[in-house]
């Protein structure tokens, strides 16, 4: 079974721009928003964790059900 990722950038377009990319990295930092993950392996030591974010797209379609959100795409 294959999951498809998105950027902040593609969660912030499917949502109309509402949250921006950096809305969404200040929801990540207060644990709010949709479900994220971070790709890849943490470097051990390393203060700044420079993983790249990505959001699953079943996630970011449930989050935005339950906010009342509404994508571009879905006709009124």
């Amino acid at each position: 079974m294959s999951v498809e990722y998105w950027t902040a950038a593609q969660v912030s377009e499917y949502l109309g721009g509402r949250p921006s990319p950096a809305a969404l990295a200040v929801m990540r930092t207060r644990g709010k928003g949709p479900r994220f993950v971070k790709l890849g392996a943490k470097i051990p030591g390393c203060r700044n964790d420079t993983r790249p974010v990505r959001y699953p797209v079943k996630e970011v379609v449930r989050w935005a059900m339950e906010n009342g959100l509404q994508s571009q795409t879905i006709a009124a």
